[in-house]
């Protein structure tokens, strides 16, 4: 966790200069790295202005191979207070949301991004027999919008037609749009 406080510190420090102010690092809340090489890194982490008021920000950042201080800061955001995150799989995602699984403007990117996240899945548990059955949900995060929050259901490739959806499971995953265009 060493290296991504470092990072975390330059992204602030990134941050302080930019926007002319004078927080201090408190900690690291989260910090979740891209399914392709790990490089791309969103971390939520915490800090104290002079007032000793508390902020949150969320920032996502291009991690070369080397020094953490040689990050690239892509988006750094202030998040709002008691601002809800589902953890669980993904980069990211707040709340506020809106479906567009039935959008025709979002039909490609729904058929790329479900099919881009069980990609990742089937790499993550060393699985290729899966294959996507459906995808359930497709929705766009109002918060930042270029991320996508995908929920589908995908099975085991069936060895016989008598097979049934035994295996099936319903997967989440979230993802920027840029990285599934």
């Amino acid at each position: 966790m060493a290296p991504m406080i470092r990072v975390a510190k330059c992204a602030l420090q990134f941050y302080n200069e930019k926007m002319g102010k004078d927080v201090k690092f408190s900690k690291v809340s989260a910090v979740f790295s891209d399914a392709a090489t790990g490089q791309r890194l969103v971390i939520i982490l915490s800090g104290l202005d002079k007032q000793e008021s508390h902020f949150t920000y969320l920032t996502e950042v291009f991690l070369p191979r080397g020094s953490p201080s040689d990050c690239k800061v892509l988006r750094f955001l202030d998040l709002p207070p008691n601002q809800e995150f589902d953890l669980k799989f993904g980069l990211y995602a707040a709340k506020e949301r809106v479906s567009v699984l039935d959008d025709p403007r979002h039909s490609e990117i729904i058929k790329n991004g479900a099919e881009f996240a069980l990609d990742c899945y089937k790499k993550e548990v060393k699985d290729a027999r899966l294959e996507l059955v459906k995808v359930e949900d497709a929705s766009f995060h109002l918060s930042w919008g270029d991320t996508y929050e995908f929920t589908f259901l995908c099975k085991p490739k069936a060895d016989s037609e008598e097979d049934e959806l035994n295996d099936a499971k319903y997967l989440k995953y979230l993802f920027p749009a840029d990285m599934i265009v």
